[in-house]
């Protein structure tokens, strides 16, 4: 009998990675996701007839029941591991978190391995030496300032995994957790940053709304077209919530005793420096990438025409649609923006540290190669 493996959070990262190496060892393996490009992306790299897709929000505890019993009809009832691994990683300061940041992360991170253990657990009981695997973090091991919430549902989740461990016992059901330190993957694309310094621009016009070349997968293809004022309340709320794990990140790297002296004010500054870009006397074009009618992004761009050097300034993707190859697509549009604008060059700046991550990924990818180094050095007097 085939054995199986159940995985949420499959799109990509983790899940991606596990999905495949359990493929390559014979196992029938069902993805679960709320992004169905990425699962159908992960499917692909998957042996032919040994896997299965389905669209599934942890947090729904009603759709659990029919998205496992779909999976069932598929293995003969058989469930030998269930992988939660599904998760987000929305951080900053407790006193700026918003209600429903905090909501959704306990529900996405905690309440969501809950949901799919008590829907999974006929199945598990059923099968013979069968195990949840449960994805913690070395943040359920010690406190991390500036990630407290985030922090808080993967200490939750390693609980349960020890207590279900000896509860679950008697049904010869094992709980694991794993406890990853930081990996490179989309948990953490949301935020996107570039250089924000000014470069002189002649005043041109904005071109028309285009989509991306990139699409496809049975998702809306991101479409891009010049910022209105309207647009700038929701570019705020982008900027916020993809910026936060990384001034979270910068105050964790100095320490709590520099923070205040290095960047006092850092998130209001950007905040300004927003406003300034939008402003329509501004050096900046500020662009929008929306998925349908909805507003995902957005990117600034500013030319110097003496030195025919293009620069991307200001940008973000907003965290709930991370993962989507969405940065990607931006910086390829603003690229081609730029040429069009009759820049030789390129140029972006980013950080080094590690919730840049995913920025470098996204620019890597569109060809960003030439890197000079630069670091900023601090000290306690």
């Amino acid at each position: 009998m085939t054995k199986a493996i159940f995985i949420t959070g499959g799109a990509s990262g983790i899940g991606r990675a596990v999905a495949r190496h359990f493929a390559e060892q014979g196992w029938f393996v069902g993805l679960a996701d709320i992004n169905e490009a990425g699962l159908a992306e992960t499917a692909a790299l998957l042996p032919e007839g040994m896997s299965s897709i389905h669209r599934l929000d942890v947090t729904d505890r009603s759709g659990w029941p029919k998205v496992l019993a779909d999976f069932a009809e598929r293995t003969g009832g058989r469930l030998d591991v269930l992988f939660n691994n599904a998760g987000i990683g929305i951080g900053g300061p407790l006193e700026d978190m918003s209600d429903p940041d905090i909501d959704r992360t306990i529900a996405v991170n905690f309440t969501g391995v809950i949901n799919g253990i008590r829907a999974a657990f006929p199945y598990l009981r059923d099968t013979p030496d069968s195990c949840i695997l449960n994805t913690s973090s070395a943040a359920g091991i010690y406190g991390s300032a500036g990630l407290v919430v985030y922090s808080g549902t993967k200490f939750a989740v390693r609980a349960l995994t020890e207590g279900l461990d000896i509860e679950f016992r008697e049904y010869g059901i094992r709980s694991r957790a794993l406890m990853p330190g930081f990996i490179d993957t989309p948990l953490l694309d949301g935020p996107v940053t570039g250089r924000t310094g000014k470069a002189a621009q002649a005043t041109r016009p904005h071109p028309p709304a285009r989509p991306a070349e990139r699409g496809g997968g049975g998702m809306t293809a991101p479409h891009f077209r010049a910022a209105r004022a309207g647009d700038l309340e929701r570019l705020h709320e982008i900027r916020t919530a993809a910026y936060q794990p990384v001034f979270a990140s910068f105050r964790a790297i100095v320490g709590e005793e520099i923070a205040p002296h290095a960047f006092p004010r850092a998130e209001a500054e950007q905040g300004d420096h927003l406003n300034e870009i939008a402003d329509q006397a501004s050096d900046f074009e500020l662009h929008v990438v929306c998925l349908g009618e909805e507003i995902v992004g957005f990117v600034a761009l500013s030319c110097d025409d003496t030195q025919k050097l293009g620069e991307i300034g200001l940008n973000a993707v907003h965290p709930d649609h991370a993962g989507q190859g969405i940065g990607t697509a931006m910086y390829e549009f603003a690229l081609d923006r730029l040429r069009e604008l009759g820049m030789e060059a390129a140029t972006v700046g980013t950080g080094g540290d590690p919730s840049h991550a995913p920025a470098r990924r996204a620019y890597d990818k569109a060809g960003f190669s030439k890197a000079l180094p630069s670091v900023w050095l601090y000290r306690k007097l």
